[in-house]
């Protein structure tokens, strides 16, 4: 009952009508790549419909990607990866068009620019190319954005950093390099407190919170792998 009034919750919270304007562009800048099911050459080529994660993964770190293999029956089925890595992506960026909009109390047609040039960014593209992954790097992406989001969001320093340690954890053991991602959002956060002329009180605790879940999260991401 608790999980199915969280979701009804989330699903209320969501701006849907900016999530699938997201996701209709992203799908339409992919269909070729999708449709025609191209791929790289450097694993794509060699990868067969099923794929099970393992001694590569935990080599470079990957140790959150054996899970979702693992729950996924490690099956990489096309267009059904792209269009999952695309959600999460699309999800992603309507978290933080969520969290920013506030700042200005609405919504701008500027406001669609950042979320639509993102999504036309090389990297989705290489997300897609690499089939078998393409999941787990749409995940990685949504997570880093979610940990940035609830270290924003808590009213208290252990609750930012529990909560951004977690999932900055998980993103990590997805995908390393969206940590940058985490940062940034932080980042751009934190101008926004200073053109809002807060408190020092209130700056410090938000760079504790920062620094907090940032340390934790890698200690915790190393402490597991």
């Amino acid at each position: 009952v608790k999980i199915k009034a969280d979701i009804r919750h989330w699903l209320r919270e969501l701006d849907k009508k900016y999530f699938f304007v997201m996701l209709g562009f992203a799908v339409m800048v992919y269909f070729p790549l999708i449709s025609l099911k191209l791929t790289n050459t450097v694993d794509g080529l060699w990868t067969t419909a099923e794929y099970m994660a393992g001694a590569w993964e935990l080599s470079n770190g990957r140790w959150f990607w054996l899970v979702t293999s693992f729950l996924r029956f490690s099956l990489q089925l096309e267009p059904i990866n792209a269009v999952v890595c695309l959600v999460l992506v699309s999800l992603g960026v309507t978290k933080l068009h969520m969290t920013f909009k506030t700042v200005h109390g609405g919504t701008s047609y500027l406001d669609w620019l950042p979320g639509l040039c993102y999504l036309a960014y090389t990297v989705i593209g290489c997300y897609l190319s690499f089939a078998h992954q393409s999941v787990e790097f749409g995940l990685a992406f949504y997570l880093s954005v979610l940990a940035a989001v609830c270290v924003i969001r808590s009213r208290s320093i252990a609750a930012g950093v529990a909560q951004g340690a977690f999932l900055l954890a998980l993103s990590l053991g997805l995908y390393q390099t969206d940590l940058a991602c985490f940062c940034m959002v932080l980042l751009a956060w934190f101008l926004v407190l200073l053109f809002r002329g807060e408190e020092g009180i209130k700056l410090r605790y938000y760079i504790a919170k920062c620094l907090g879940s940032a340390v934790c999260g890698a200690a915790l991401y190393w402490g597991i792998l």
